[in-house]
C-alpha cells in the first residue's frame, strides 16, 4: 500500500490508484496520515470532519467512515482503534512524506555531492501543495512543516552545489528563487556567492542592496549577520567560505526533563492534541501549583518530533523569590538574533506557549 500527500491525496494498492470517494473520507485519511503511527483522539477526528456542525450521532458517523476506509486498505488491521483513538499504521516507504523526511535526514551530514543527490531525490517526490485540495484545519501545521522543510532543503541543495563548484549552472535557478522568496536571506546569500565565485562582484553587490531594501520595506529589519558579513567579504575581494557542513543545522532542544510519576490530565493533553496545527498560540491557565508546567512539558515531549526546527523553553519566573524575567532576557534565552528588537509586551498571567510560526515548540511560565 502506498500513500501520497505531497500534492493531491492519493492511495495506491498493488500499483493501482484506489479511489477514495467523498470529501469526508479523504479528510479522515489525510488526518490519520498526518499523524501516522500515533493515535488520533475521536473528538479530534470529529472536529476535523464536521467542526461546529458536529452533533448527536457524530461518533456513529465517524465509525461508518472508518469502516469504509478500512475496506479500501490492503489490510483492514492497518487502521486500529484503542483507548487513545484511531491509529493508521504506515511503514516508512508507504508514505511519500516519510520518504521525503528520511532522504533529507540521510543527506544531513553527507558530503556535498551525495547530499545534493539525496535532496534532489526528496524534492522529486513533490507534486504540488501538501494535502492539496483539502480544507481541514487539523492539517495546517503539517502542511506548514512540510512546506518549510522543502524550502530549507532547496537552500541546502544549492549550498551543496556551490561546494561542488557548480556556481555557473545554478545562478539562473537561484535568481528565480530569490524573486519568488525575497524574504529568505539564505537564498540571497547563496545567489551572491554564486555570482561572486563566477567573477560577477558588481552583480553580487546589487543582490545585497535589493535584499537590504526588501527586508527594510517588508519587515523593518536590517540584513542579518550572515548577509552583512558576506557583503563585507565581497567588497574586500576576500574568499567566501560556505562552511564545512551546509546540511547540518543546530536545532534548539530546551524542554526540561519529563516529569516522573505523571498521572491524569488526559483531558488537558487531549485538548492540546486537538489544538495542534490549528492555533498559533495556546495558553494554559490556572492557579499556582496545579500542574500546568508538568502537563505542558509532558505534552511537549510527546509531540516534539512534529517540530523539527526545535523546542524552546523559558521560565519567566512568574512565581518565586526571583524577579520576573525581562522581555529582552526571555528573547535571549530563545536565541533570538540581536538585530530583532524586543517587542513592547507586558508581563501577564503565567502561560504555556506553542509557537508555530516556525515548527518549534516553546514554553514560558
Amino acid at each position: 500500500m502506498r500513500f501520497d500527500v505531497l500534492g493531491p491525496l492519493r492511495m495506491y494498492r498493488g500499483g493501482d490508484v484506489v479511489t477514495i470517494s467523498g470529501a469526508l473520507r479523504r479528510s479522515l485519511l489525510a488526518v490519520l496520515l498526518a499523524r501516522a503511527n500515533e493515535p488520533v483522539p475521536t473528538d479530534v477526528l470529529i472536529d476535523a470532519l464536521w467542526g461546529e456542525r458536529a452533533g448527536d450521532g457524530s461518533v456513529q458517523r465517524l465509525q461508518v467512515h472508518v469502516h469504509r476506509l478500512r475496506a479500501a486498505l490492503d489490510d483492514p488491521e492497518r487502521l486500529s482503534f484503542g483507548p487513545d483513538g484511531y491509529c493508521l499504521r504506515v511503514r516508512p516507504d508507504d508514505l511519500d512524506a516519510r520518504r521525503f523526511d528520511a532522504l533529507l535526514d540521510e543527506a544531513n551530514g553527507a558530503d556535498p555531492r551525495r547530499g545534493a543527490e539525496l535532496i534532489r531525490q526528496a524534492l522529486e517526490l513533490w507534486r504540488g501543495t501538501p494535502y492539496q485540495g483539502l480544507d481541514v484545519p487539523e492539517l495546517v501545521g503539517e502542511v506548514h512543516r512540510l512546506s518549510e522543510r522543502r524550502l530549507v532543503a532547496i537552500e541546502d541543495l544549492y549550498a551543496a552545489e556551490l561546494r561542488c563548484g557548480r556556481h555557473g549552472e545554478i545562478t539562473g535557478e537561484l535568481t528565480e528563487l530569490v524573486h519568488r522568496h525575497p524574504l529568505r536571506e539564505r537564498l540571497h546569500c547563496l545567489l551572491m556567492t554564486a555570482l561572486y565565485q563566477g567573477g560577477r562582484q558588481a552583480e553580487a553587490m546589487t543582490v545585497y542592496r535589493r535584499a537590504r531594501d526588501v527586508l527594510a520595506e517588508e519587515l523593518g529589519l536590517d540584513p542579518g549577520a550572515e548577509l552583512r558579513a558576506l557583503e563585507v567579504r565581497i567588497l574586500h575581494g576576500e574568499p567566501v567560505e560556505l562552511g564545512t557542513s551546509p546540511l547540518a543545522r543546530a536545532v534548539p532542544a530546551q524542554i526540561p526533563h519529563d516529569t516522573s510519576g505523571f498521572v491524569g490530565r488526559e483531558a488537558g493533553l487531549a485538548r492540546l492534541d486537538e489544538l495542534l496545527g490549528k492555533a498559533p498560540i495556546v495558553v494554559v491557565v490556572g492557579t499556582a501549583g496545579v500542574g500546568k508546567t508538568a502537563m505542558t512539558v509532558r505534552w511537549a515531549h510527546r509531540v516534539k518530533d512534529r517540530f523539527p526546527d526545535g523546542q524552546l523553553y523559558v521560565d519567566l519566573r512568574g512565581y518565586g523569590p526571583d524577579p520576573p524575567l525581562s522581555p529582552q532576557d526571555a528573547l535571549a534565552a530563545f536565541c533570538v538574533p540581536s538585530r530583532w528588537t524586543a517587542p513592547p509586551f507586558h508581563r501577564t498571567r503565567p502561560n504555556a506557549r506553542r509557537d508555530s510560526g516556525r515548527r518549534s515548540t516553546g514554553r514560558s511560565c
